[in-house]
């Protein structure tokens, strides 16, 4: 089996995946086999490890496993980016092809075996960040603190000046009109 990032016509790509976005990892089997399930998908960096459980789509991973081609769209923990990160994270899995063992039909069944194999790739991170001038910075793993903070003051200054001009409006229009 092969792996890579991919593209949603299963076409590889070598793009580094931009932080915030959702991962398209895309496996293939070889020769005859046929995809079953794709059973286990981690991503290691460094000393960063997160294990994701393929089952039964709970866990927030789409799959599309089509004849040869298995499709895995899924986000990327923010952990995996920042100043001073690698450049890439490895994926690896596990999954399960169905092969044809004998085209003679026995009671008209095939004879068909399954078969757990593993695939791995390395996938390029774009761990730049463009801050709101459109500057291009690197990420000092504070920017996630900033908007915390920055979208409730931001809230709480549109309440006061709202609250501000409905008190002006109610001192500059005569009482009763």
């Amino acid at each position: 089996m092969t792996a890579c990032r991919c593209d949603n016509t299963a076409t590889c790509t070598s793009q580094p995946l931009p932080r915030g976005n959702d991962l398209l990892l895309c496996v293939f089997a070889r020769g005859d086999a046929e995809f079953g399930t794709v059973e286990k998908l981690e991503f290691v960096q460094g000393n960063i490890e997160e294990k994701v459980v393929v089952e039964n789509n709970s866990t927030g991973v789409f799959r599309a496993c089509t004849g040869q081609v298995c499709m895995l769209e899924t986000p990327i923990s923010l952990d995996f980016f920042g100043e001073g990160r690698p450049s890439s994270l490895r994926a690896s899995g596990t999954a399960s092809l169905v092969v044809d063992t004998d085209e003679r039909k026995v009671r008209d069944r095939r004879l068909e075996e399954t078969l757990k194999m593993e695939f791995g790739t390395d996938i390029a991170l774009d761990q730049q960040v463009v801050g709101l001038d459109g500057e291009v910075a690197m990420d000092d793993g504070e920017g996630v603190k900033v908007a915390a903070w920055l979208v409730p003051m931001l809230a709480v200054l549109a309440i006061v000046v709202l609250v501000g001009f409905l008190v002006y409006r109610a001192i500059q229009s005569p009482s009763g009109n």
